[in-house]
């Protein structure tokens, strides 16, 4: 997800009945990391977010039927920045699989979301759609899958009263990793066009990790 969705970012996925998906969401904090894989079950995860000025926390939870073409992944955190009471965010993220090649070892899927958060008097939101393509490796016991997104992102604030709107191109890459059939990793960030200091958006790289444990 960034999730708060931004990184407990929406879950996103290694594929196959080895490993579990990782639960992402849209949260502001953390990163937009989007997997072009997915994974059948549930899947819980904690995340953390880090960019200059801000720091997310959240914890996640995804979804993806058996047939592994749609996963949906929801979030609830809390987003840090330096000077500013911490806030609550919370994010929601859908993506497709459309295709898979490689012996479903590698796939690509479109995927939108939304998150948002803010302390008393200051809201944003965060709107982000893109495609992404991701490769998958089994080795041993072990699953790794790699992944890039290029998005765009519209970004959103209401603080007193004053309403701005940003739209920024963006991209994101991440790695995940199983430890066994059930625990899983990932690593990654978001990067791209930043706004500026006084409107609504992601600033900079923002840097991602969590760690999730699939329920069934």
């Amino acid at each position: 997800m960034r999730s708060i969705i931004t990184f407990v970012a929406f879950p996103i996925a290694l594929c196959g009945t080895i490993g579990p998906a990782v639960a992402r969401a849209q949260m502001p904090g953390l990163p937009v990391l989007q997997n072009g894989l997915a994974s059948p079950g549930v899947v819980v995860a904690g995340n953390y977010g880090h960019q200059a000025g801000s720091n997310g926390f959240g914890a996640a939870v995804g979804y993806s039927p058996t047939s592994a073409r749609l996963q949906i992944s929801a979030g609830l955190g809390s987003h840090q920045q330096t000077g500013i009471k911490s806030s609550v965010s919370y994010g929601l993220r859908a993506a497709a699989v459309v295709f898979g090649g490689m012996n479903g070892n590698f796939g690509i899927a479109p995927f939108a979301g939304v998150g948002g958060g803010g302390a008393k008097g200051t809201r944003e939101s965060l709107f982000p759609v893109g495609v992404a393509a991701g490769l998958r490796r089994v080795i041993g016991s072990k699953v790794l899958s790699i992944y890039g997104a290029p998005m765009y992102e519209w970004a959103s604030s209401n603080a007193s009263g004053i309403k701005q709107r940003k739209g920024l191109f963006r991209a994101s890459a991440g790695l995940d990793a199983s430890f066994s059939s059930k625990v899983g990793a990932t690593v990654g960030a978001e990067f791209g066009a930043s706004a500026a200091t006084s409107a609504p958006g992601p600033r900079g790289t923002v840097f991602g990790a969590g760690i999730s444990y699939k329920v069934r």
